[in-house]
């Protein structure tokens, strides 16, 4: 079956969702002036077709958690590496990309919940014999990611420049007990699961579950975001970006990667190239454009490193992709 490719009212209901992802169909069906049946029968073809979740994902930095871009070569069984690393925990994403010398792996781990720190991730790593090299970039600002969205943008989704939240991540010291627990793990396999099936995972009663809720998501705990493949959304060529641009033109550079409508994710990294991004292209011929064009007027830029995307064995909030 060829890949699913959203028309525009699916991708209406996609960007809805991703702007409120428990809103009712109801309101989502007033809003684009079809039926009720009409948002339920193409949310649910969506899921079926495309693989799309709703999904709660845990901030990080609530309290000191951060994340680092790891780059692993592997010399053999790639597969078994990728698919170890999705399924960890401390993972948010696990892709394959064509590298400088071949099929590698690109993982955003979350250093605080990595058993003993990144470091001892990147030892684990190394002593591999399947693993050539392993390198870790902090990331020290996100410019765009996390509830920010493709589906948010001009060209992909029929909506208004991209709003970048200076606030996020946010950094509320939120002390949380097993209940807390066991209902955020619900939401990360289903963000649009009813009070009662949260009540039930959870142990709380309906009340408590919608208070807590509300309270996560005011105090930055966590936030909703659509899991879908660019695909989709007919975005065939996507590929990462090691960027490196003049010590001073970082806060610029970054700004602008987010406001380019290719962009996923943009942060500020540590290491030999100081930005790193994921960026999302129609085909070949629009990837050039968008690197001969856009990416290369970035202020302060001296080189910018790519490596297309292959597959993602992981994606933010879902299980492996095995």
């Amino acid at each position: 079956m060829p890949p699913y490719v959203a028309d525009d009212i699916d991708r209406a209901i996609l960007r809805l969702l991703q702007l409120d992802a428990r809103r009712p169909f109801s309101a989502m069906a007033a809003e684009l002036e079809v039926s009720d049946q009409t948002v339920a029968r193409r949310y649910q073809r969506l899921r079926a077709r495309a693989g799309v979740r709703v999904v709660a994902v845990t901030q990080p930095n609530i309290n000191t958690e951060g994340m680092s871009l790891f780059r692993i070569s592997v010399s053999h069984d790639l597969d078994t590496v990728a698919a170890n690393l999705a399924r960890r925990d401390d993972t948010a994403w696990v892709n394959v990309v064509s590298g400088p010398s071949g099929l590698e792996l690109t993982a955003m781990v979350y250093r605080d919940r990595t058993a003993r720190g990144e470091f001892a991730l990147m030892k684990r790593l190394s002593d591999l014999p399947d693993v050539g090299s392993v390198t870790a970039q902090t990331c020290l600002h996100m410019f765009f990611g996390g509830p920010d969205s493709l589906l948010t943008k001009s060209d992909v989704a029929a909506s208004v420049a991209p709003m970048v939240d200076e606030t996020w991540p946010h950094r509320i010291p939120v002390d949380l007990e097993d209940p807390d627990r066991r209902l955020l793990a619900a939401l990360t396999v289903d963000g649009r699961a009813g009070v009662r099936q949260l009540s039930q995972a959870s142990g709380l009663s309906q009340e408590t579950v919608s208070r807590r809720l509300e309270m996560f998501v005011r105090s930055g705990i966590l936030y909703f975001d659509i899991d879908f493949d660019a695909e989709l959304l007919g975005l065939r060529s996507s590929v990462s970006l090691w960027i490196t641009v003049a010590p001073s033109a970082v806060d610029d550079a970054g700004r602008a990667l987010a406001a380019h409508t290719e962009v996923s994710f943009a942060a500020a990294t540590t290491g030999s190239t100081n930005l790193y991004a994921t960026a999302h292209c129609a085909g070949t011929d629009e990837l050039y454009r968008y690197l001969t064009g856009a990416a290369a007027q970035l202020p302060g830029l001296r080189a910018v490193e790519t490596a297309p995307l292959i597959r993602s064995v992981k994606r933010a909030g879902r299980d492996p992709l095995l």
